[in-house]
């Protein structure tokens, strides 16, 4: 089973890490709505757009807490996975080394 699973986990974090830019760049979007107000003339048009604006606040939020949430599970997998493969090369060093030194 252990051919059917292959993980880098140097391109997760990575992954973590890209993710994490991209979160950033979001939040740090601006706003421009209310640049416009004068140009646009029509009260309805400029209450249109202003509801779109505030819609779109609430869902840039919702995708930046997304990002966050996908970027560090991505970094704490990679964490995992190097743990896990640290932990069974313990394991089959120390059981081969156990093998040869009994002479029994």
């Amino acid at each position: 089973m252990a051919d059917h699973i292959a993980v880098s986990t140097k391109e997760l974090r990575d992954m973590g890490r890209s993710v994490g830019k991209l979160k950033t760049h979001f939040e740090h979007a601006k706003d421009l709505v209310d640049s416009y107000d004068a140009e646009i003339g029509s009260a309805e048009v400029a209450e249109a757009l202003d509801a779109f604006a505030d819609d779109w606040k609430k869902k840039r939020e919702q995708l930046c807490d997304g990002l966050e949430f996908l970027g560090r599970t991505a970094e704490e997998a990679a964490k995992a996975y190097d743990g896990l493969d640290q932990h069974l090369a313990d394991a089959l060093l120390k059981s081969q080394s156990g093998k040869g030194g009994s002479g029994g």
